[in-house]
């Protein structure tokens, strides 16, 4: 399966190494949803309840409105964007064609 949008991410909001990872999705809003957990994942190294819901706070909600805003509109044009906070998080967007990696693949 191949997917129209494709996303790379990574992120340094909690302890330890940062969190990379890459993917696809049909719609700007579905890399929304995928980014926004990939969020959750890395905060699960935040023991404290309160600390990670304040960092989750911080950067999901202008995470997600630039996904589906600005980055959305570039990938209508045909070209990748980019949203950084320098130190903590990255996160690209790119037109697809992105192909799963288990494409093909027989098991």
């Amino acid at each position: 399966m191949s997917y129209p949008v494709g996303f790379s991410w990574t992120l340094s909001l909690a302890p330890g190494e940062p969190f990379e990872g890459e993917g696809g999705a049909a719609t700007p809003e579905d890399a929304r949803r995928a980014l926004e957990r990939a969020v959750e994942i890395h905060l699960r190294r935040v023991e404290d309840a309160e600390e990670r819901a304040r960092i989750t706070a911080a950067y999901v909600p202008k995470l997600g409105v630039w996904v589906v805003g600005p980055a959305a509109r570039a990938l209508k044009a045909g070209k990748s964007a980019a949203y950084t906070v320098p130190d903590e998080l990255t996160v690209r967007v790119f037109p697809g064609p992105v192909v799963h990696p288990l494409d093909g693949l027989k098991l």
